[in-house]
């Protein structure tokens, strides 16, 4: 992202010379990935119920858990 960032001038956006894919398919990839990590409907619902019950202790609830 630096490297695009500092490559990029004014309306320039040389997508493809700092990631090697142009746009498109960066986008394609980048919603591939979105889609492959989605976690399931079981998980999330767990997650819920870890915050609604107390939500300044969800995230070491849910750490301790995975580790069982």
């Amino acid at each position: 992202m630096k490297s695009f960032w500092q490559e990029s001038k004014g309306d320039k956006r040389p997508w493809e010379q700092v990631f090697g894919l142009p746009l498109q398919k960066l986008e394609a990839q980048w919603l591939q990935a979105l889609e492959a990590g989605k976690p399931d409907e079981k998980t999330v619902d767990a997650l819920l119920g870890l915050f609604n019950r107390n939500p300044k202790e969800a995230c070491t609830d849910a750490q301790r858990q995975s580790q069982r």
